[in-house]
């Protein structure tokens, strides 16, 4: 027999409102990008409030796989509510359709995750994960 013991978990009610400034760079189908956020009018109102955003994508022009075009970047942000950890996201895959903005996109992605939980009520918990994903662009 297997027994599991179930800790609840206590909800927050994570909500912000926040001031970002980003800046970014686009050269050959690769684009930089970082900065920062302040947040303001926030709950819990020990939250702490600075965090800074950064990273690097691709879009290829030319087709790869399946008339596909290869598509990738890292993600990374840090929180000072975390003391400044890094959580990590890396994507890569093929994007189907018209390459201007604007129009119909089909994207098959793998996705890796590591860090503090990006969703709500669960910003405390560590998480890391990996998956495949399909989205539709506009």
């Amino acid at each position: 027999m297997i027994s599991k013991i179930l800790v609840p978990t206590e909800r927050v009610n994570l909500s912000y409102e926040a001031i970002e400034l980003i800046y970014s760079r686009e050269w050959r189908g690769w684009r930089v990008y970082g900065g920062g956020e302040y947040l303001i009018h926030k709950e819990p109102g020990d939250l702490k409030p600075m965090s800074a955003h950064w990273g690097i994508e691709y879009r290829g022009s030319k087709p790869l796989v399946w008339n596909g075009r290869p598509i990738g970047g890292v993600d990374m942000k840090s929180f000072e509510e975390h003391n400044w950890g890094i959580d990590t996201s890396v994507k890569a895959g093929l994007e189907f359709g018209h390459p201007n903005p604007g129009q119909r996109r089909l994207r098959l992605m793998a996705e890796w995750y590591k860090g503090f939980d990006p969703r709500g009520q669960f910003y405390n918990n560590k998480v890391d994960y990996y998956g495949l994903g399909v989205s539709l662009g506009f």
